[in-house]
């Protein structure tokens, strides 16, 4: 029923406008099937229905999905760093949650959240599988440090982790409050590679806050401005600038040799003993 909608609202996205009773022929479903999906679509703001037909909606999606105070080129830019097909983490945050929206629209792409936004994002939008990487939920609806979800992201690497990041320093970059910090970075050491999507601080900077060593990190997406503040470092770290000048946004890959961590169990913070959970480790459909 997902993929029959998504192909719909793919048709409409490129067509502009479709009829009913011909999408009923194409798909080989009834009149009422699809009036029940194009209904669905309308709900998600994707669509328009009118008489007989459907059309495109005139607010574009990137301007619907964008979090505020961002520019969409940074989520476009972070999304074109995506693999094609694979499995794809996008670990929890203001701008990650978003970059679903973005995505190449492509069935082999499987995607993994470990946040409750960025899962009800995807099902509407995504062309390949969606899951919840299995753990417990913290009250924003996001996966933090616990056992099972350590024990996830060790023991199913995925192609591509893409993390959102505050800040940086000399020691790395830094992770905003309340990240899953264990799980982010075993899942960096373990994935083939790792993408960091570096927005403001918003003024949460806090001492205790996480740091990912950027030897795990293999492209670093961040806008033009807090670019220019963090070429020195990143230069000096083994990362060169790809972009232009004239570019909304800025990308740094690692030039240095990285290493993926071979398998083995983490050691489980302290602090994540009180969400052991008792179910089995995996990760969850999303349907």
């Amino acid at each position: 029923m997902l993929r029959r909608r998504l192909r719909i609202a793919d048709q409409i996205r490129r067509e502009g406008v479709v009829r009913v009773d011909a999408l009923s022929r194409q798909l080989g479903v009834s009149t009422v099937t699809v009036r029940s999906d194009l209904a669905y679509l309308e709900e998600q703001g994707l669509v328009l229905r009118s008489a007989g037909a459907a059309h495109l909606r005139d607010v574009p999606p990137v301007q619907a999905v964008s979090p505020s105070g961002f520019d969409p080129a940074l989520l476009r830019q972070a999304a074109r760093q995506a693999p094609g097909r694979g499995r794809l983490l996008l670990g929890p945050g203001t701008l990650t949650d978003h970059v679903s929206a973005h995505l190449p629209h492509s069935p082999a792409l499987g995607l993994v959240l470990m946040s409750l936004d960025a899962a009800q994002m995807a099902r509407r939008l995504a062309a390949g599988s969606v899951e919840m990487l299995g753990g417990a939920l913290d009250a924003a609806g996001r996966v933090h440090d616990c056992p099972a979800a350590l024990h996830n992201v060790t023991f199913h690497p995925f192609d591509v982790v893409m993390i959102e990041a505050i800040g940086l320093t000399r020691d790395g970059l830094v992770l905003p409050l309340g990240a899953p910090a264990a799980c982010l970075r075993v899942a960096a050491e373990r994935a083939a590679r790792t993408v960091v999507l570096m927005g403001p601080d918003h003024g949460t900077r806090s001492a205790a806050q996480a740091i990912i060593p950027l030897r795990l990190i293999s492209e670093i997406v961040t806008t033009a401005s807090l670019g220019a503040l963090a070429a020195d470092p990143l230069r000096l770290a083994g990362f060169r600038c790809v972009s232009t000048p004239a570019d909304e946004t800025r990308l740094f890959v690692n030039a240095t040799d990285r290493q993926v961590s071979p398998v083995s169990e983490p050691p489980f913070p302290d602090s994540s003993r009180a969400c052991r959970d008792a179910g089995a480790p995996g990760v969850l459909q999303v349907r």
